[in-house]
Formats: C-alpha cells, structure tokens, sequence
C-alpha cells in the first residue's frame, strides 16, 4: 500500500480550506467509523456533516459528525449541539473533526460533554495524522484533498523546509557513527553484533543438544531487528569466529561445532546470562512494585494497578521520543536541563488513549501516575535509575542498529527530495539485470525506490549517448568473440567475461531456472531499443524512450545542461580530466562529459535555492554513480564549491532501498519495550561501546539547535558523496555482477 508521509500531513491541514477540510473529513470518517457513517453536509445540514445510524432516515440518529477548521473549536461545538437540536435532532454523541491541534483534548471534550449533555468526541490533527494511514481508504482521502494543498511545495527550493519534529540530535549521533564506521572505525559495529549474536545464542544449550546455524542466528536478529540486516550481514562471519575463539575479547563466549556448521553458548556464557535474565526479571518486578507502592500512597489507592501500567506505557512512549536525551541523562549526563524537557505529560496523555481508558476517567488516573513516574526520573530509587539506564542503552544500541522509526523516516522523508543524474554506468548495470529475479534486480528496485518516495532521475544526453556506444561496442564484440562459439561456453568461461552486457547474456540463456529467456543475442537487446536500428539514429530514440518509460527518468539535453555553466571552467576541468582518461578510448568527449555533468551538479543547485536554503536533509541534487575517476582531479573543485557532486549508489541501498518499511521498524520498537527483551538487550551492549555514544551525546548537547541542524546538513552530505565508504560488497556481486 501507498503510504503518506507524516511530514506531510500537518502541512495540508495548515492550509486547507473549510470546504475541502469537509469533504476530506466524510471521506476519512467513512474509512475510520465504519460502513455506518453516512455523509451529510451543504448549504442546509442541519448542524451535521455525518451522522451514523441506519436508521437515519427514520430520524433516530443520534451519534453525529461535525468537521470545521474553525479556530475557536469550543464555539464550534456549541454551536453545532445548538443546531442539530433547533432542527428536532435528539444528539447524544458529536464526533467533531478538526484540522487544529488541540492542547489537552481528553480535557475539553469532558468540560464540552459535561457543559452540552452531550457526549463530545474530538478528532484533532494529530489523530488524523495518526491514522492516515490506517487503510487505502485514509490514504486515498488524503490524496484526493489534502495532497493539492501541498503543491506549493513543487516550486523551486520550496521542498528544503523540513519539519521542525526531526530528533536532530539523535540523528547527529548516528550520523556522525555511521561515517565513523563507513572511514574504517568498527569498534561500535563489532561490540553491537557480539551483543546481538550473544542474545540470539541465548537458548541454545550443547547438554540439551540445543544449536544454531549462522543463517538461524540471523534469522532471529533480523526478526526482531528489521535494520540489522545492512549493519550486521557484513560482520557476523568474522564476530563468530573471534567470538568463538581464545583470543575473543572476552575469551571464547560461544562454542562452534564444524560438525553441522552449528553454535552454542559456551557453559561460562549460558550461566552468565541466566543470571542476568533472573536479575532482570526480578529487576523489572521490583520497579513495578515501586511504581504500584507509589501510587498507593496517594489519594487513588484503588488506581495503584492500573497507574502502575499506564507508567510502564508512557515510559515506553517516551523513551520512542526520547531515548537518547534520556541514556544520557540517566548515566549523569546534564542534557535534559528542565524537567518541561522531557515530555511526560504529553506521553500520558497518549497512553492513556492507547489503553482504551474513557476520556471521563483518565484525568483522575493521570493525577494518580503523573507523579509516579516524575519521581523515577528525577528523585528516583536504586531498581529504578538501573532499569533507566538499561533501557537507555536499549535505545542506543537501537538507534546504532537505525532501528528507531524516526531515524528511518528521515531517510524516507531524504529520499523523497532528491535530484540526480544518474550515470551511464548504473543505467549499463540496471539494463544488466533485465533477467534476473525481481527481488536481485538492485539497481532496478533502487530506482523503482527512489521514483516512488518522489524523488526525480536525469537521463542526460551525454549518459544516453556514453550507453548507447556502449551497446554498439558489446554488440562488435558479441559477434567477433563469442557468436560462433556461444554453444561451446559454459558459466565457468562466462564469469570471466569482462563486459557486462555480454556477461548477462550468457547467464540469461544458461540459467536453467529461468522461466523466460532470451532467444540469441539480437532477441536481447530487443530488450532495450530495436536491434535493426542499432546503428542508426532510431536506435538512439528507441533507446531513449525505453529508458524513460521503464526507470521514470527525465530526459535532459545537452542545451540544459549547459545552463549556468561557465564554458571557461568547462574547458579548464575537461581538460584536467582527460588527463587521467588518456588510455580510454573517446578520452576527450568522456572528459567533456563527465565535466559538464560535474559542472551541472553545482548549477542546478543554484538553481533550486540549494545554496540559500537551510536543509537537514543536505543537498538533493548529486551526480548518482560509481565511476570515481573524476575525483582524481576534483578535489580543489569540492573544496571549492565546499560540497561534493557525486553519491555512490551503495548509500542508497544500505539507508534507502534495503530499509525495511517504516511500519516493520515501528511494530520492532514496540515490541521491544514493552517486553524483557528491552532490558535483556541492554546487557548485550559492552560499555565501552555505550560510554563512547554517550560521550557523543554529550558533544551534542553542547551544540546550539541551529548548529546541530547543520550538522545533520554536513554529515548527511558525508555519508552520501563519502568516495571511501565500503559497504556490503555482495550487494553488487551477487548473481556474477562484479564492481564497475
């Protein structure tokens, strides 16, 4: 399903007008209420936009629905209840649905309900945003009503405001991690996989007979840990085999058995983390008891179960908005400041509304609990700062993994943004893929990816030019070197085909598991432009339109690009280039190329408002490839420009394309907390790793807001034109793919 980015939703409803807001209300009601809500409104509704009943027109209704965007929403309400009985309507229930954030909701629509003799429902917009999602249904509502509102955001530069709820400071610490390990320092990346493989490993038992594979171990951290999948792949094959070792940091924590290819917790290990499970076990209990003993001892004795609960919740909640802030504070950190800091309250009110409590009830309930749980963060006992802080490295070791929902949807709301130039070298690889399974297609899912969250692909000139010489090459060397030999070549010969064209080719026809296949050579690329105008100019428009119609690309030409170029710097640079491209064949029109794309990357920035702007999510417009050649003679023109041109498509895949959705993060993170799990994990994180993140917190914090968000800015541009990051190298040699 299609999903609406929460960002986006609070912009709408700003803007929206009183008639639209209508007809968005009946259309979201209709999904979220039930198939008995039936719409109203016009000139003449009685005081009612919805009403639910099937006896409606048998004037027995009696629960209504009221959407205003009216600012004075207790007026509002008045005078809807006032209309719908002037009219001989009998109101027991009004449902009313606004566009405005409403502060203490559950408080008003008792004071309304109490005032009026008529139950009163509130609606806001942030309930709206909560559930846009919910069904197609929501989503389609937003689409047809809200998403217009929203096209202000098409003008140039006008896309770089980003919302101020971005937990800037939690992405300054896993920014700031993450090109820390991409540059080679994977102390934090080897201590959370030890961790992780130590908790997978967790019931196994070599008495019992009780063992796991690598790909079991796997299986349970990526379960429960959707975003381990990119940051733990790369290293488990090494952290099994120190950790099952002498030499291991902690001598050998598990035992490996060749027989099998299996593992197990060594005896030491299995007797060392039962006891820790025992102590958290009774650890949690104790702090429940505390919370029940506390509540006790005011004036709602009989809530001292239920407020226990509700603490357990919000604790929950809060530690989703604020996990860091809080490890820190609670290992003695000064980053909290004021108590208004933390948004407890705030977080009551949510999970009293996500218990199901009556609105009637919660007040009382909140004036028990409130108070219990300000003092276990503030005048706190012993059982109760330790599970704090537990659950605090919980959290970090969460947001080190990008398990943490806001984190991955900076990178959604990130990819939505972009503009690039796609290079003829991923245009060459995604044709390359035509006939592999969907689910290996990388370069193509990447692209089908980035075209969904909205983000804009170039096909320039140049890049169609550089790929159709391309087939034109492979195509001479199909039928020079391989055409009267195709039958004799087996896949032992193909991969050590150096074109990649070719190399598809042959594994296209000799994969026997297949369901179709190209019929010879001509039959391929049929695939991509019509093989009889191959060598003439239809070839190069039949290649031009398939490349449109199957990546969504925007096809750019070369007057365009020239736009905003300095044709002396264009000179200057292309020769320069040429320089390290002179064994090359067409070395001056690949320099000429390649300049003016770099040259392009730095005008259409200028022309978005890129440079004026103020944008966490860093620049939007990048030079997508891997054909590094040009940063041997670039890097006075970075410097200068002061921000790289080119992204390397693996910060693509590993933050973008092999994410897991928003939706499997959130129901991880949930689980996570409300169970053991979340203290266990906590034991799992060694301190060092933990003192070294909060120690980053801490430099953080130290930070003015408007510093820290340009930080986020710097450190995302970083990552993304970082030419010596290394990723998971299988994502691109798998299949027989090798590294361009």
């Amino acid at each position: 399903m299609v999903t609406v980015n929460h960002r986006l939703v609070p912009l709408a409803l700003d803007r929206v007008d009183g008639t639209t807001f209508e007809l968005f209300a009946q259309a979201f009601m209709a999904v979220t209420m039930g198939r008995e809500f039936i719409p109203l409104g016009g000139t003449h509704d009685g005081g009612a936009d919805g009403a639910f009943e099937r006896g409606l027109f048998e004037s027995k209704s009696s629960l209504f629905m009221q959407a205003s965007i009216q600012e004075n929403f207790r007026q509002k309400i008045r005078d809807t209840v006032k209309r719908l009985k002037e009219v001989g309507r009998t109101p027991t229930t009004l449902v009313y649905c606004t566009s405005r954030v409403i502060p203490l909701l559950d408080k008003e629509a008792q004071d309304l309900s109490d005032e009026l003799g008529v139950a009163i429902q509130i609606r806001d917009q942030k309930y709206i945003d909560a559930h846009i999602n919910s069904a197609p249904g929501t989503v389609e509502a937003f689409q047809s009503y809200l998403a217009p509102q929203l096209d202000y955001l098409k003008h140039i530069g006008a896309a770089t405001i980003v919302s101020s709820e971005l937990p800037i400071r939690a992405l300054c610490v896993f920014l700031g991690q993450e090109v820390d390990r991409r540059r080679g320092d994977t102390e934090l990346q080897e201590s959370v996989t030890d961790g992780l493989i130590l908790w997978a490993l967790e019931e196994t038992n070599a008495d019992d007979g009780v063992f796991m594979t690598r790909s079991e171990v796997l299986e349970k951290i990526e379960g429960a840990l959707p975003t381990a999948k990119a940051f733990v792949r790369g290293t488990i094959d090494a952290r099994l085999k120190v950790m099952s070792s002498k030499g291991g940091v902690k001598g050998r924590e598990i035992r490996h058995y060749k027989d099998g290819d299996k593992y197990c917790l060594a005896f030491e290990t299995r007797q060392l983390i039962y006891r820790e499970n025992e102590e958290d076990e009774s650890l949690k209990a104790e702090v429940t008891s505390i919370f029940r003993d506390r509540a006790s001892q005011s004036d709602g004795a009989d809530l001292a179960e239920l407020a226990a609960e509700i603490c357990h919740q919000t604790l929950n909640l809060t530690f989703e908005k604020q996990g860091l802030e809080i490890a820190a504070f609670m290992d003695g950190a000064d980053t909290a400041g004021e108590e208004s800091q933390f948004t407890i309250s705030e977080n009551m009110d949510e999970a009293l509304e996500r218990a199901g409590i009556p609105p009637a009830d919660r007040p009382r309930i909140k004036e028990v609990a409130l108070p219990v749980l300000r003092q276990a963060f503030y005048g706190s006992t012993d059982p109760e700062r330790r599970y704090l802080l537990k659950l605090g490295r919980t959290y970090t070791l969460l947001l080190s993994l990008m398990n943490e929902p806001r984190i991955v949807e900076y990178f959604r709301g990130m990819s939505s943004k972009f503009v690039l130039y796609v290079g003829s070298d991923l245009i060459v690889r995604a044709l390359s893929e035509r006939y592999l399974d969907p689910e290996d297609q990388m370069t193509v899912n990447t692209f089908r990816i980035l075209k969904a969250a909205g983000a804009e692909l170039i096909l320039t000139e140049p890049a169609l030019m550089e790929v159709y010489t391309h087939l034109q090459s492979a195509d001479q060397e199909f039928k020079n070197h391989y055409l009267d030999v195709e039958k004799e070549l087996n896949l032992d010969w193909v991969r050590h085909i150096d074109r990649i064209m070719i190399r598809a080719y042959f594994y296209a026809r000799q994969n026997p598991d297949l369901g179709r296949r190209p019929a010879n050579w001509p039959a391929f690329i049929d695939q991509f432009c019509s093989y009889d105008q191959l060598y003439k100019g239809m070839g190069r428009e039949s290649l031009r339109l398939t490349l449109c119609e199957e990546f969504g690309f925007t096809f750019e030409d070369l007057d365009t690009m020239s736009r905003g170029v300095d044709e002396d710097e264009l000179q200057d640079l292309a020769e320069e280039l040429e320089k390290v491209m002179q064994k090359k064949d067409k070395a001056e029109l690949l320099a000429k190329n390649d300049a003016l794309q770099i040259l392009r990357i730095y005008a259409r920035r200028r022309e978005l408002g890129e440079i004026h702007k103020p944008n966490p999510y860093g620049y939007r417009t990048w030079w997508l490839t891997q054909a590094t050649r040009a940063l041997q003679v670039t890097k006075k023109l970075v410097d200068d420009k002061g921000a790289s041109y080119m992204m390397r498509p693996e910060f693509l895949l590993n933050f973008i394309s092999l994410n897991p959705s928003l939706e499997s993060v959130q129901r991880s993170f949930d689980s996570i907390f409300p169970s053991l799990i979340g203290v266990r994990l906590s034991n799992r994180m060694r301190d060092d790793a933990f003192k070294k993140v909060i120690k980053r917190v801490k430099e953080v914090h130290a930070l003015g807001e408007g510093r820290a968000r340009a930080l986020v800015a710097e450190l995302s541009d970083r990552l993304k034109g970082d030419a010596f990051i290394e990723y998971e190298k299988e994502l691109w040699e798998r299949n027989g793919q090798k590294r361009g």
